[in-house]
């Protein structure tokens, strides 16, 4: 589900499936960081980095948590 609200609150767990895998991604209000501990600047980076290293747009590679199934 792409987000559209891109205010995210501190905390928010963001997940996505690549490749028939799970992800989660988690907002600390200045990163996002993989489960993995690699921080990013943007949820594009932390989706790039798990396509491995192809760009993507990260609010529609991740959804948050719980809003709806991935």
């Amino acid at each position: 589900m792409v987000i559209e609200n891109r205010k995210l609150d501190l905390g928010t767990v963001l997940v996505a499936k690549f490749k028939k895998v799970g992800y989660q991604c988690t907002f600390d209000g200045t990163a996002y960081f993989l489960a993995d501990g690699r921080g990013f600047k943007s949820p594009s980076a932390a989706g790039s980095a798990i396509m491995g290293g192809i760009a993507c747009n990260g609010w529609r590679f991740w959804s948050v948590e719980g809003a709806e199934p991935v």
